[in-house]
């Protein structure tokens, strides 16, 4: 049987994805700047190369798609699911989440740099030289997690549960994390240096190898603007 050739969205002259047929189309290398992806279905496709800079909208769905090398900056979505995506290379700098759902995703290499996601669910995740800078992370959820060889400094990551995540080689220094939950999580090397984790949980948790030293150096983690509204 003949497989039938895919032709690419033009999406020029679009400022909304609604009422197209996306399954008719190739989405390799798409381009959705500036374009509300409200309701949209990409589950299991191929979005490779996505351009998505500046996207907005609500209930976006991308459940097990491949999204390698996808650039989200700046991006406003809300209620998107990224559950069991391949998000290699993704960037996500000063984008914004409300109730986004990234259980089971691969992050390797990701940019979170600024991102504003607090209450967000990174549940199961695998994520290796994922970095984040000035990241607002609090009240997500990482359990499960399992994080190696990344960078999540100068952010508040307030209330985050950890329970049962591994963490490797990770740097968590100058953050702000009070209250978080560590129950049985595996740290290893892990640098806490100038962070604040007042209230966190961490009986029985081995930080034999962690760094939690802190230094008249500190210079604290940023603060938000208080109009930004998550729910």
């Amino acid at each position: 049987m003949k497989t039938k050739t895919l032709k690419p969205l033009n999406t020029d002259e679009l400022t909304s994805l609604s009422g197209i047929n996306l399954a008719s189309y190739d989405l390799t290398c798409l381009f959705v700047e500036f374009i509300d992806l409200s309701n949209c279905q990409f589950i299991g496709r191929d979005l490779s190369l996505l351009k998505a800079q500046d996207s907005y909208g609500d209930n976006v769905n991308f459940a097990g798609a491949t999204l390698n090398i996808a650039d989200f900056r700046h991006a406003k979505l809300k209620k998107v699911n990224f559950a069991g995506c391949q998000l290699t290379n993704a960037r996500f700098r000063r984008a914004l989440l409300v109730k986004a759902d990234f259980t089971g995703a691969t992050l390797d290499k990701s940019n979170l740099d600024n991102i504003q996601a607090p209450n967000n669910v990174f549940k199961d995740i695998n994520a290796e030289e994922l970095s984040g800078e000035f990241a607002e992370l609090s009240g997500s959820n990482f359990s499960g997690a399992k994080i190696k060889k990344s960078k999540l400094f100068s952010s508040v990551l307030n209330n985050v549960d950890f329970r049962g995540a591994v963490l490797i080689d990770v740097d968590l220094s100058h953050n702000e994390m009070r209250n978080c939950n560590f129950e049985g999580a595996t740290l290893l090397r892990v640098n806490f240096s100038n962070t604040d984790l007042e209230g966190s949980n961490l009986d029985g948790v081995d930080l034999s190898t962690c760094t939690t030293t802190i230094s008249d150096t500190w210079w604290g983690v940023p603060h938000y603007d208080n109009d930004i509204v998550y729910s």
